[in-house]
């Protein structure tokens, strides 16, 4: 008959610890690479946070 195997607690949580901080660094990254790289996005962005003068900035450059 096998013998259950014990858990290392301490490294599930430290392992658990840092998968998290890497959803959180991934995220941060995703958002400025899309604020770099994404026009539809930036025009997006101002609309929703109420910059209408650079919506209407970027509507005047980029729409000809």
């Amino acid at each position: 008959m096998l013998k259950p195997k014990t858990v290392n607690f301490e490294l599930v949580d430290e392992a658990f610890a840092v998968a998290k901080l890497g959803i959180v660094i991934n995220s941060s990254i995703n958002f400025f690479l899309y604020c770099l790289t994404g026009r539809q996005f930036r025009k997006e962005l101002a609309k929703q946070i109420g910059c209408m003068c650079v919506c209407r900035k970027v509507d005047s450059t980029t729409d000809k």
